[in-house]
């Protein structure tokens, strides 16, 4: 097998020792996303443009410290041999204060966090870090299936394309 690279040594480290050093690699969990209304998020930078409702990711930082406003390396659940990271994006943090949320600047290693800036990646968990050297975390898979299944599709074909968004969201929000 290939020997791991120095850099994912590095972040396997800091992993391991919840470093929460300014210094460390950054690397979070999110392993859920949470849909809640936009009065129950206390943030002055919201606009319209984000809409009434908003899906936040539920993170763990892992190692490092993570902060509102910078870019990071997204990586969805492993899949194959080779791993890339999804892209690259600026998030905003929020901490949980019983059903609101609060806008932080950062957050260090060990703690929990909602992201917001995540709802259209079509993952149900994703790995966040600073470094592409990065590998991603696996999600839970319990082998569930659903217990009901049903077609569904717009009353005007026009409406396609919002019913798919809104059916992304629903997946996204759906613990299930």
């Amino acid at each position: 097998p290939p020997q791991p690279s120095k850099d994912f040594e590095r972040i396997r480290r800091a992993v391991q020792a919840c470093d929460d050093n300014a210094e460390a690699p950054t690397v979070a969990h999110v392993c859920k996303f949470l849909f809640t209304d936009r009065q129950n998020v206390r943030d002055p930078e919201l606009s319209d443009a984000d809409g009434a409702n908003l899906i936040l990711g539920f993170a763990r930082v892992l190692s490092g410290r993570l902060r509102t406003n910078d870019e990071y390396y997204l990586f969805g659940p492993k899949r194959n041999e080779e791993v890339l990271p999804v892209e690259r994006r600026k998030i905003r943090l929020y901490l949980f204060m019983g059903s609101s949320f609060v806008r932080v600047e950062e957050v260090p290693a060990g703690h929990l966090a909602a992201v917001f800036g995540l709802d259209d990646v079509d993952c149900k968990s994703l790995t966040l870090s600073d470094d592409p050297s990065c590998q991603p975390l696996r999600g839970s898979e319990h082998g569930i299936r659903p217990l009901v299944k049903v077609h569904i599709e717009p009353e005007n074909a026009a409406d396609a394309e919002v019913l798919e968004r809104g059916l992304r969201r629903l997946s996204l929000a759906d613990a299930a």
